[in-house]
């Protein structure tokens, strides 16, 4: 499995320097529509991301092949040591305030904050705007996963 390294139950196999594994999301942020963000290259976020959210928006779209109530799975990088707080609305709804816990300071690791909110079969947008300030940034939505 690893070359030079044996498999043991008791110890995991040592790396000078771990792996680094890169996702790209099901839907990533970069093929979103950006007003006044921008896009940016996020190393850890597999397609990059988009920042300067704190003015600008994200719209995105997501299909789902049936109506009801899903659960949204939300990729982002914070930028910072602190929670950040951000709107998110779909499909032109009252957007809601939702906390997105912090990443990392680096601005290079990826956290995931799940949103439930109801779909329409077929296309729907999502819109995240009014985000704490300028070094958060989204990178993608992952499938929306079907809620019994």
């Amino acid at each position: 499995m690893f070359a030079g390294e044996p498999l043991s139950a008791t110890s995991p196999p040592g790396f000078a320097t771990p792996p680094t594994y890169l996702r790209t999301p099901s839907n990533p942020a970069n093929a979103g529509i950006v007003a006044e963000g921008k896009k940016s290259n996020c190393a850890s976020c597999g397609s990059g991301d988009v920042t300067g959210l704190d003015t600008g928006t994200l719209t995105m779209t997501i299909s789902v092949p049936a109506a009801g109530t899903y659960l949204i799975p939300i990729e982002y990088v914070s930028g910072s040591a602190l929670a950040k707080a951000g709107s998110v609305s779909v499909n032109g709804a009252v957007a809601s305030t939702q906390t997105f816990p912090s990443s990392s300071a680096d601005g290079q690791s990826v956290a995931r904050l799940g949103v439930f909110a109801n779909l329409n079969s077929g296309n729907n947008t999502i819109k995240f705007s009014q985000m704490a300030d300028a070094t958060f940034g989204v990178a993608g939505v992952e499938t929306p996963i079907l809620q019994p």
